[in-house]
C-alpha cells in the first residue's frame, strides 16, 4: 500500500476519532471508545518506547499524589463532569496554570 493511501487514511481516522470523542455523550461508550484507541495505541508502540516512556516520567506518581492531597481528584469524582482548571482552582485553593499543566 502506498505511503500516500496510508497517510489520507490517518488522517480521515483522526478526524473520525475528534468527532466521536467531542460528540460522546454516553459515559459506557466513551470508556469503550477509550478503550479501543488505548488498545490500537499499545499496538503501535514497540516496548522500548514504553519503557522509554516510564522512564522519562518518573514526576506523574509525585503529581497524582499532590492532586489527592489538593483535594482535585475528590472534586472531580464528586462532581461527576470534567472541570476546568479554573474551577479546580476556585474549589481547592491551587493556582490555576499549574493545575491545568
Amino acid at each position: 500500500m502506498a505511503s500516500s493511501s496510508i497517510k489520507s487514511r490517518i488522517g480521515a481516522l483522526a478526524t473520525e476519532l475528534e468527532s466521536l470523542s467531542t460528540n460522546i455523550q454516553d459515559e459506557t461508550l466513551r470508556k469503550e471508545l477509550f478503550e479501543v484507541v488505548n488498545h490500537s495505541a499499545n499496538r503501535l508502540q514497540p516496548p522500548i518506547e514504553t519503557i522509554w516512556k516510564m522512564i522519562m516520567s518518573p514526576h506523574a506518581p509525585a503529581a497524582l499524589m499532590v492532586l489527592i492531597r489538593m483535594g482535585v481528584v475528590i472534586d472531580l469524582v464528586e462532581a461527576g463532569k470534567p472541570k476546568t482548571a479554573k474551577e479546580l482552582s476556585t474549589s481547592c485553593g491551587g493556582e490555576e496554570m499549574l493545575i491545568g499543566k
